[in-house]
């Protein structure tokens, strides 16, 4: 359906905008075209970032935009297009999306109970199928713990 790159991410970014056509859901309706192009595309760009075989490149990229880029007199960071906004983006997103260990345990426990939960789900369908069993699906194999340091 996607050309097999970024399924999952490209599947959220099309339900996303699906929703928003929907009467009362549209939350960029006082944007103008040429705002609601651009959110769109930073949206799109940052979806498609958390996207977790991108990982690496997006570590590597920051770190040579930090050792390359000029700072200003403060010290800060200069952003001066739109390639350098967006990776700063995109790297803050992929952070969020995998801060869980981050939180407060009994916080951290409830989501990954609720995430794992979702995943065996998953794998119960794919047996029920006769698939393939995907990574962390097989309530039968995976444990939370291994799979928690696997992800971490």
């Amino acid at each position: 359906m996607y050309n097999d790159e970024s399924v999952l991410e490209n599947h959220h970014l099309a339900v996303a905008f699906k929703l928003q056509q929907q009467p009362g859901c549209n939350i960029f309706e006082n944007l103008s075209s040429k705002q609601r192009h651009t959110l769109r595309k930073m949206t799109i760009d940052m979806v498609l970032a958390t996207d977790m075989s991108k990982h690496m490149s997006l570590l590597a990229d920051l770190k040579t935009m930090v050792e390359t880029k000029k700072v200003t007199g403060s010290g800060v960071l200069l952003l001066d297009n739109y390639t350098d906004r967006i990776q700063v983006l995109q790297n803050m997103v992929h952070c969020s999306d995998l801060s869980n260990p981050t939180k407060p345990l009994e916080l951290y426990s409830e989501w990954t109970r609720r995430i794992m939960e979702e995943f065996f789900q998953q794998g119960d369908r794919e047996r029920e199928q006769g698939l393939d069993i995907s990574p962390m699906c097989d309530r039968h194999i995976a444990t939370i713990e291994k799979s928690q340091v696997r992800f971490i």
